[in-house]
């Protein structure tokens, strides 16, 4: 499939819904192909695969930075223009230290590896044994559309008290990188 065959491949993956249990006292995190019963199950990636994963962690007042980027942006209101630094941006509506430790414990619990952690996303790298028990899910190979990729069958389960919310990296069709290290610009790899 060329890139734009790939795109329509992704966008029909991730199209769709689907009912999943959570394991009692864990929440259901966004990071799965929703349309994952369009493709075929080839079996089992091999456990000692290792895979990376990003881990995203809520922010506590998603709320607090939409009023304050529109009044940032609206002539005459006082915050007008008047930009955060990022050590104000974290100290105002950063992730608590104690929220980045507790989720940090609980992959490194698992046995994943940590490789990198800013205020509120954690890189990290795991086989597929210690991604399958820690997140309660299967990651499998599968074929859709003449193209073979990996993805986990169901979205991840974590514990009720992180504030986990959404992995990436557990399939193969959503593949990013940075494109800009201070601005934090993703793109898609064709």
């Amino acid at each position: 499939l060329g890139g734009s065959g790939l795109l329509a491949a992704a966008v029909a993956l991730t199209m769709g819904t689907a009912a999943h249990a959570t394991v009692t006292g864990t929440h259901l995190v966004p990071g799965y192909l929703d349309g994952l019963p369009l493709a075929t199950k080839l079996g089992a990636v091999p456990g000692s695969r290792t895979i990376r994963i990003g881990v995203e962690l809520q922010r506590p007042n998603p709320g607090g930075e939409v009023a304050l980027f529109n009044q940032m942006y609206t002539n005459g209101s006082p915050e007008y223009h008047h930009f955060l630094t990022p050590a104000q941006f974290n100290r105002r509506f950063g992730v608590p230290a104690s929220e980045l430790v507790a989720a940090r414990r609980w992959l490194t619990g698992g046995g994943v590896s940590i490789d990198t952690a800013t205020n509120d996303y954690i890189t990290a790298t795991g086989t597929v044994t210690q991604l399958d028990r820690l997140l309660h899910l299967s990651i499998d190979r599968y074929t859709f559309q003449g193209r073979q990729f990996i993805a986990n069958d169901a979205p991840a389960s974590v514990p009720d008290s992180l504030a986990v919310a959404g992995i990436a990296g557990l399939d193969t069709i959503n593949r990013f990188t940075l494109d800009d290290l201070h601005g934090h610009v993703l793109r898609r790899l064709e």
